[in-house]
């Protein structure tokens, strides 16, 4: 099993106008969010996982740390703050993950 796994918006296409809502929401706030990356840990001894997101060229860094304990699954929603210039076109963004 992987420890991770990693998800972006709506089949691969991140629209600006959810990514500005959620990304205005608490980070334990949120129901949804432009990435989930869901955490895994199958080892017998508790994890301390940080895990930073952003959309290159698009989004400053969301930074986000969860304690797993051991044999559990933690999901986590990224919405990071879309730079001004995104936020003015109406364009669907491709994901294009590096």
């Amino acid at each position: 099993m992987s420890p991770y796994k990693i998800q972006a918006g709506i089949d691969g296409e991140i629209y600006p106008v959810f990514a500005n809502y959620a990304s205005l929401q608490r980070q334990g706030d949120r129901t949804f969010g432009v990435v989930s990356v869901t955490l895994s840990n199958s080892t017998d001894a508790v994890e301390l996982r940080r895990v930073n997101v952003a959309i290159p060229g698009w989004s400053d860094d969301e930074i986000q740390t969860v304690e797993l304990a051991p044999g559990t699954t933690h999901i986590l929603a990224f919405a990071p703050a879309f730079l001004p210039a995104c936020t003015k076109t109406m364009r669907l963004l491709p994901l294009r993950p590096e």
